[in-house]
């Protein structure tokens, strides 16, 4: 029951936020990323396609790594780590190669 309600909270946050995003008071931009915060901690869709954009958007990932250990807020740290390209989709590390044999 719990799961399920967390699941449409969420879902009803990343509507209001998309309602919302195009005025000019920013509104918007917090609840879709609180949206997207509420169901990656349910959903492995959504954790893969947060972990998609990590991958596609290389710079992006790296700031909100960095943000994520600064701020030490646990929801976010655990996003993080959740959403990790690497560990999502078992790609070495960036920057490091596999040994040829």
């Amino acid at each position: 029951m719990r799961r399920t309600l967390t699941i449409i909270f969420g879902w009803l946050l990343l509507i209001g936020g998309a309602i919302l995003f195009p005025l000019p008071i920013p509104l918007g931009a917090p609840m879709l990323v609180a949206g997207f915060l509420v169901l990656a901690r349910e959903s492995r869709m959504i954790r893969r396609w947060i972990g998609r954009l990590r991958q596609r958007y290389p710079e992006t990932s790296q700031s909100l790594s960095v943000w994520a250990r600064r701020k030490r807020i646990r929801s976010i740290r655990a996003l993080e780590a959740e959403t990790d390209p690497d560990r999502i989709f078992n790609t070495p590390p960036r920057g490091k190669h596999p040994q040829r044999p």
